[in-house]
């Protein structure tokens, strides 16, 4: 269980050595909706092969101005990450 990451960049590099000191390549990453493009970005830029399992009923899906304001969100640190890699 990765627990060093204070970001989901930081959390995917440390897991990806975990995935290696195991001998592993491939995983399954459960998260909401809106943040599965990134995470799939992270983890191949990582040389990772990951599968993702979208969240259907996670508490951001109970209210639409939250979902939606998780999307406007998420669009923005797509594209810092694209630019910065952070």
């Amino acid at each position: 269980m990765e627990e060093k990451g204070k970001t989901t960049r930081e959390s995917l590099g440390e897991a990806a050595g975990i995935l290696e000191e195991h001998n592993f390549s491939t995983i399954i990453l459960v998260s909401d909706g809106f943040h599965v493009m990134r995470l799939k970005k992270m983890t191949n830029d990582l040389g990772i092969v990951a599968y993702t399992s979208p969240v259907k009923n996670g508490p951001i899906n109970e209210s639409k101005l939250a979902l939606f304001k998780y999307y406007i969100r998420e669009s923005w640190v797509y594209v810092l990450y694209l630019i910065f890699g952070i």
